[in-house]
């Protein structure tokens, strides 16, 4: 049987989905049953099949190009946002209050200890 004879249609069409898909040539081939050398020599006598071949190579190059072109957006239109400088309070407005309760340690309003002794480590006894 000759490697032409192989090649049927339902295989060409397993191999063409599988590339379209973005498969590299050895998996796409291995899903059809065949080599990948016999894609390559099917594809150097075939004009048809190396035309929808390269389409397919095409069409997903221009889906990643889409697809990365549309998260450099997001990402740029993030950067600006969280880059936008905050505006000024208005003359004679009240500041902004947060709206998240603020968790910060307060410093002791004293700088004598509570009990005497605890200067000197008496919790250490």
């Amino acid at each position: 049987m000759t490697a032409t004879a192989s090649w049927t249609a339902v295989r060409r069409a397993i191999f063409l989905d599988m590339i379209g898909h973005g498969t590299n040539v050895a998996a796409a081939t291995r899903s059809a049953g065949m080599s990948r050398q016999s894609a390559y020599a099917l594809r150097d006598r075939d004009p048809a099949f190396a035309a929808e071949w390269d389409g397919l190579l095409e069409e997903r190059e221009h889906q990643l190009l889409a697809s990365h072109v549309a998260r450099c957006a997001r990402r740029d239109a993030y950067l600006q946002r969280i880059a936008a400088p905050t505006p000024a309070p208005a003359p004679g407005a009240a500041p902004p209050t947060p709206t998240t309760p603020m968790t910060r340690w307060q410093p002791a309003t004293s700088l004598t200890p509570a009990t005497p002794g605890a200067a000197r480590g008496a919790w250490l006894a």
